[in-house]
């Protein structure tokens, strides 16, 4: 708790099922985090052929309804996508705009 008391601005990357979890027991996050960073909603990343794809259906509505219910509680959702494909990253744009997701969209791993 020094750590929220800090007045710092708590984001956890990852943690979906740790996030989902303290949710479900505790019935909202206040006090325990001011955001969630999700990275590939809507994209993929291939590490062995070094390059990028669409998400599958189900990978992606997992996530989406897990950021939605983050959203939901009052807290910030912020998306990371890697893709090369000009379609995707604005559909990935367009989509997390719409479920009010603050969204950055890399064509590098390296996130330059």
């Amino acid at each position: 708790m020094e750590l929220k008391n800090s007045k710092a601005q708590i984001v956890i990357n990852g943690g979906d099922a740790y996030v989902s979890k303290y949710l479900e027991e505790n019935g909202n996050l206040d006090g325990i985090l001011d955001g969630v960073n999700q990275e590939s909603v809507y994209t993929s990343i291939d590490f062995d052929n070094k390059s990028f794809a669409e998400n599958d259906e189900d990978t992606r509505d997992y996530y989406l309804e897990y950021l939605n219910s983050v959203v939901s509680h009052g807290k910030k959702a912020y998306v990371l996508e890697y893709t090369d494909d000009s379609k995707l990253k604005d559909f990935a744009v367009k989509e997390s705009h719409k479920n009010g997701f603050i969204v950055y969209v890399s064509d590098s791993i390296e996130l330059d």
